[in-house]
């Protein structure tokens, strides 16, 4: 077994993510469509290995797509455990002299894949995507081929998120969750083939400061058989702006000027909101000819979360105002859904919004490019959601730190990332939480420095003893609603000493990440009454002049609602067919408040000031100083408190070895530890 601090602190993702694409050197090939399925009921497949042939007895089933809700089957839809999918592929003769990759964007929970018969690897955790490299050996080029995945959709009280399994008085296996939505299960987004070259490009990393009229952009360089890469920055017109070349070792980075650069901004803050460069790396072989290409967006921008100005990009104020979401929609459930984003997407236009949470799980990489383009801020969680003391252990721990590193390795090159959240609404106030939580967030913080920590708390500020390690304070709060139901006019004056209560506590930045009431759609009364539509919308409007008061204080950054739709549930008493807290119905019509939320966000849009799209004349016209950047803002307070410096060296195998305890791990931690593939001191390009 492989020793506690050792799995703490190597970053598993050392390996690259990038998104399949086409390019000179790259083919892909879609394998979403109909697939051969079938559920294990016994749970006897694997000891039947039913991958050493044809699956027998299968169904059709759509990919991507949760299968819960594809049958009028109440057993698949409730299933517990093992479920088998097998399709064939063909691989033409020009893909034997390349690497091929299997490519799964996301299967719910734990997935196994093999190719003829053949293991070919394995991942836990849904929500984010696994490539696996295909031995020729196991291929028949020029010929067809069958693939198998199998995907357990069971949650333990250590896996992320948590729940448990019980056995009910029908001798069937019941799911319990901690998390208010459904648990819905299977390949939910494409499934891929890709190819690259031996000689390839496996990662690159590109942040941005901004000094002086000038754009400095830090690049690391993860190749493959190879010493040396070219790089070509293009503006939105597909201009050079910039080349050079650098070494392909992640260790050494390289630095690209860019001169009175084009800044990204969110939607709102100016004219020319999502603003984004292409870069295009070109992985130079032993010959020196070009063997790899790929290309990714960037948005030059900086981010900062500080005590006493609140949340900045690009130095200047930014004010949340959005909604909390789910990948959620009738039929498909959680698959990978285009049309329905695209409407969110118009909806969210619609009313004036600026910003979402991936509540309560990283959400599609479509999505998150698409808010790349848009401006749409994105505070980016993490699937552990409802964590109780007794899961914050070892085992636990370890899978919550594997899934920060592929969450930052996935999605740390999107501008539209401002936040890694860690958590939604875990007992924060259990005595465990206080080491699990200083992990998570030293960890996260050691692999991205440059965006702000946090996590969505629902507890009470002189009991919580994890928000202490993050740098900005999500509050969840339903006051009149699961307490005190109906009564709207305790709202004001419960939210104002609450807030003003963390701030005492903490002197951080906060912002509402949650806060609303049900309607069922149709449902009204006059006066109002709780799940009427009326009730919803006069239920909202309670929080505003609160909201409104604080953010002249500049500590208050931001109002998100629970929640933009309603979604789906476990059954339950509280929940008709659902959670009904949408501003729009699961079909996306809008209820009442959607209505009241938009003329608040429209309000709040007009009135934010514009700023130019172009550094220098940012720097004329700025609030505040535009070099203020995350990083920056961070370094006093990390040489002032060494326990929270990143880890610098691993330890000896006799101290990993000894390392009993999360307690004994922290101070192992402390005294400096460093994460695979971290990163080291940058080196100027020369011009190629």
């Amino acid at each position: 077994m492989r020793m506690l601090l050792l799995l703490l602190l190597v970053h598993r993702a050392a390996a690259g993510l990038l998104h399949p694409q086409d390019s000179e050197s790259r083919e892909v090939k879609d394998l979403s469509g109909m697939w051969r399925f079938k559920a294990d009921a016994l749970g006897t497949s694997m000891t039947e290995r039913w991958h050493l042939a044809p699956l027998v007895g299968t169904q059709a089933m759509p990919v991507p797509c949760s299968y819960n809700d594809m049958t009028q089957d109440r057993s698949l839809r409730d299933h517990v455990g093992m479920v088998w999918y097998e399709r064939d592929f063909f691989l033409p003769m020009r893909w034997a002299t390349q690497r091929v990759v299997l490519f799964v964007g996301s299967a719910q929970y734990h997935a196994q894949a093999w190719v003829n018969g053949a293991p070919v690897g394995a991942h836990e955790g849904g929500h984010l995507p696994f490539h696996l490299a295909l031995q020729p050996a196991s291929l028949n080029f020029g010929k067809s081929n069958r693939l198998t995945i199998a995907v357990n959709n069971t949650l333990t009280p250590t896996t992320v998120p948590a729940g448990y399994v019980q056995v009910n008085a029908a001798s069937r296996r019941v799911q319990r969750l901690q998390m208010d939505f459904f648990n819905y299960a299977g390949i939910h987004r494409q499934v891929m083939l890709y190819t690259t070259p031996t000689t390839y490009l496996d990662d690159v990393s590109v942040t941005s400061r901004l000094e002086e009229g000038e754009a400095f952009l830090n690049v690391f360089v993860s190749a493959v058989g190879a010493t040396t890469v070219l790089i070509t920055l293009k503006d939105g017109r597909g201009s050079v702006v910039a080349r050079g070349r650098m070494p392909a070792d992640p260790r050494r980075g390289g630095r690209l000027n860019v001169q009175d650069p084009h800044l990204w901004w969110p939607r709102y803050m100016s004219a020319t909101p999502g603003y984004l460069y292409q870069i295009q790396v070109e992985v130079l072989g032993a010959d020196g000819n070009v063997s790899d290409v790929y290309r990714l967006a960037h948005g030059i921008r900086t981010i900062a979360a500080l005590p006493d100005r609140g949340l900045l990009i690009n130095g200047q104020p930014l004010y949340l105002h959005g909604f909390g979401k789910h990948e959620d929609a009738d039929i498909r459930g959680r698959g990978l859904d285009l049309p329905t984003m695209v409407k969110d997407f118009n909806l969210l236009e619609w009313t004036g919004g600026n910003s979402i949470r991936t509540s309560h799980y990283p959400y599609s990489e479509e999505l998150m490019l698409l808010c790349d383009r848009q401006g749409i801020v994105v505070i980016d969680e993490a699937p552990a959601v409802g964590l109780q003391g007794h899961n914050m252990v070892r085992e636990t721990l370890v899978r919550h730190l594997d899934i920060m590193g592929e969450l930052v390795m996935r999605d740390k090159n999107h501008p539209s990332v401002i936040m890694w959240s860690i958590a939604n609404e875990p007992d924060s106030e259990s005595p465990a939480a206080a080491a699990y939580f200083k992990h998570v967030a030293t960890q996260t913080r050691a692999l991205d420095p440059s965006r702000p920590v946090t996590f969505a708390t629902f507890k009470n500020p002189d009991k919580d003893v994890a928000a202490q390690h993050v740098d900005l304070i999500m509050i969840n709060r339903y006051f009149a609603w699961y307490t005190n139901t109906g009564q709207l006019d305790i709202i004001s004056l419960s939210l104002e000493q609450d807030l003003m209560a963390w701030r005492r506590a903490f002197g951080k930045p906060i912002m509402i990440a949650e806060y609303g009431a049900d309607a069922v759609a149709g449902l009204h009364s006059d006066p109002s009454y709780s799940f009427t539509e009326e009730f919803q919308s006069e239920y909202i409007s309670e929080y505003f002049p609160i909201f409104d008061k604080l953010r002249a204080e500049r500590f208050f950054v931001g109002e998100h609602i629970w929640n933009f739709a309603d979604f789906m549930t476990n059954q339950g008493v509280t929940r008709v067919y659902g959670n009904k807290k949408g501003l729009f119905t699961r079909q996306r019509q809008p209820k009442m408040a959607a209505y009241t939320i938009r003329q608040r966000y429209q309000a709040l849009a007009n009135s934010t000031q514009l700023f130019p799209g172009r550094l220098r004349a940012l720097q004329k016209e700025s609030v505040l100083p535009v070099g203020d950047g995350y990083d920056e803002a961070q370094a006093g307070e990390a040489a002032a408190d060494d326990s929270e410096r990143p880890p610098r060296t691993l330890p000896d195998e006799e101290d990993v070895v000894s390392a009993q305890s999360l307690e004994e791990a922290a101070a192992m931690l402390e005294a400096g530890i460093t994460p695979d593939g971290a990163m080291g001191p940058t080196h100027v390009w020369q011009d190629s």
